[in-house]
């Protein structure tokens, strides 16, 4: 019946069942008529009628091949489409692959190159040299900066870039980067100042490195392009939209080029680029991002007068209150973080050997000894055994590397301390590939930092303190060069004289000789610092400081029980060390 039912439908859309249908009733209507007449005008009209069905027949046909042929186009079309598609799919893929592979290649030597200089320049140098050390670096960071450009740029363009939704400070962004700026603008006696409206809200939302990044490449060019002036960056809000103006008194831009001004490696002119450097990629940069957060940028300029960037951004404010913000403002360490006690040893799995050599300087430099591995399963072979492994403190690992790259590293290390109920060994990931998500992997794959290189000592000193807490004795270990033997035999002495002391403190608080106690007391206080006992120490420098003696007893008492336990800790530590 289905068949039988489809061929009908197919009879009927053909038309041929209405020229059979005409057919017989001409038919009938012929053997009806009675007289010639009658029947040559019913031959005369089936023959009309014949001729019509077959006109009709024939444009039904014409009009079903050209329905089949739409289709036919339309289903062509469409693959083509989706072909289409999957090559671009396919493209971007490779194009991401290949930022990635450019971003590790490139970073790598210079890596090496920057970490060189650094290291350089801590050593004894002439004046003549030092400056030749300088501009040395200045052109690398320089290089770096175009390198970051061009992979930024590869980066929208490819659609890899995504934007973070974090709250910020705007005043403290900007402050940031007016100060990062400060060198150069002192340099080229340019006056920056930064002024945010009360109207701004205290925390925005936003992405903290992409709006750096803005104002980064906005107040550079304005810095940069003017000698003897001022730069000026203000923040306002205009009815829904935040709106962050830089104003410069420099050369300015002539109306003619202002058209092109945003448009991939394209400048003022080429003598722009000979005098001041650059690719031309930051204001393009500047714009894309604008666009992606949902904004604009404009700019007006006078030749010899200035010019006034301003970026128009969506505002939205932020419910936190925190005064933290996700990317603080850098300082320049201390002594304090650039060093670390002796006896710290760690192990640096890298595969090219002119970072092995800098990193493990960069180590040394902040005070640890390093074992390095030419790949992940040179490193394996050394962390699986628990008496190698008990010698590293902490594993700093390329991500990137044959045979066994960082991640399956890390994940037969952290599936190990599992199945056997090992300690966590903290884990630093030093990478070139600097992509959008690459830090966001890195910590899912069960690293604990994550660091770009080039590999800068201070970033590398900050991440160790945050993850290796500092051996207990930290002082003496340093005192004694690393000598666990020497640092066991002062922590004897000194327990020794500290029982010895309390028994005499306690005598002379009995008698009531003053001198004496204040005396006992500060020896003791200076020990109980070397012991690590702040709960022995303070009731000491109180006992020190009290020349009435109502709270002697008391004082002596508490001080005596923290004490005690400290040496018991310092015993303790002397007899697992040996």
């Amino acid at each position: 019946m289905p068949t039988l039912r489809r061929t009908l439908q197919r009879q009927f859309d053909s038309g041929l069942a209405t020229t059979l249908l005409i057919a017989s009733m001409a038919v009938a209507l012929w053997f009806a008529s009675q007289h010639w007449h009658e029947r040559a005008f019913t031959t005369l009209g089936m023959a009309a009628l014949a001729v019509l069905s077959i006109a009709d027949l024939r444009r039904r046909r014409r009009q079903a091949e050209d329905e089949r042929r739409t289709r036919a186009v339309l289903t062509e079309a469409k693959i083509a489409a989706e072909e289409a598609a999957e090559e671009a799919r396919h493209a971007r893929e490779a194009k991401g692959r290949f930022l990635a592979m450019m971003s590790h290649e490139i970073r790598t030597p210079m890596n090496g190159v920057l970490g060189m200089i650094d290291l350089l320049a801590d050593t004894q140098l002439d004046d003549g040299q030092r400056r030749l050390l300088g501009r040395s670096r200045e052109s690398s960071v320089a290089l770096l900066a175009i390198i970051n450009d061009i992979l930024d740029f590869s980066k929208i363009e490819a659609g890899k870039l995504d934007l973070e939704r974090k709250p910020l400070s705007l005043r403290t962004l900007a402050e940031d980067v007016c100060g990062s700026l400060a060198t150069e603008a002192t340099r080229r006696r340019v006056a920056v100042a930064v002024h945010v409206e009360a109207a701004v809200p205290r925390r925005i939302v936003g992405d903290p490195v992409r709006l750096r990044q803005i104002l980064v490449n906005l107040v550079g060019n304005a810095v940069k392009f003017t000698t003897d002036g001022r730069v000026d960056v203000h923040a306002g809000v205009d009815g829904d939209d935040l709106v962050m103006r830089v104003r410069d008194t420099g050369v300015g831009i002539p109306a003619e080029t202002l058209g092109h001004l945003f448009q991939p490696f394209e400048q003022a002119d080429a003598a722009t680029t000979r005098r001041y450097g650059g690719t031309g990629l930051g204001l393009s940069i500047v714009k894309r991002l604008a666009e992606l957060m949902g904004g604009a940028v404009a700019v007006t300029s006078t030749p010899g007068v200035g010019s006034c960037f301003a970026v128009r951004l969506p505002l939205v404010a932020s419910g936190d209150d925190g005064t933290d913000d996700p990317y603080p403002v850098r300082v320049a360490p201390t002594t304090a973080h650039r060093t670390a006690p002796c006896g710290l040893r760690a192990l640096l799995a890298e595969d090219h050997p002119i970072n092995r050599e800098v990193i493990g300087m960069q180590l040394a430099k902040l005070g640890w000894d390093c074992d390095w591995a030419e790949d992940g399963e040179a490193a394996w072979d050394l962390l699986r055994d628990d008496a190698s492994r008990a010698r590293y403190a902490a594993l700093l690992t390329d991500c990137h590397m044959p045979r066994l790259d960082g991640h399956g590293l890390v994940q037969r290390l952290r599936d190990n301390e599992r199945t056997h109920g090992r300690a966590r060994m903290p884990v630093i990931a030093l990478t070139a590939n600097a992509l959008q998500g690459e830090r966001e992997r890195c910590l899912d794959s069960g690293m604990d930092a994550y660091l770009t290189k080039p590999l800068l000592v201070d970033d590398l000193a900050a991440a160790l303190a945050t993850l290796v807490p500092a051996p207990r004795y930290a002082f003496l270990r340093d005192a004694c060069g690393g000598d666990l033997a020497r640092m066991n035999a002062l922590l004897r002495v000194m327990s020794t004289q500290a029982a010895a002391d309390l028994d005499a403190l306690r005598k002379a608080i009995d008698t009531g000789d003053a001198a004496t106690v204040v005396v006992l007391s500060r020896r003791l206080q200076a020990i109980a610092d070397q012991l690590e006992a702040p709960q022995a120490a303070a009731p000491l420098a109180a006992l020190a400081g009290d020349r009435q003696g109502a709270a002697w007893h008391a004082l002596h008492e508490a001080a005596r029980t923290a004490l005690r336990t400290a040496m018991a800790r310092a015993c303790n530590f002397a007899l697992s060390a040996t």
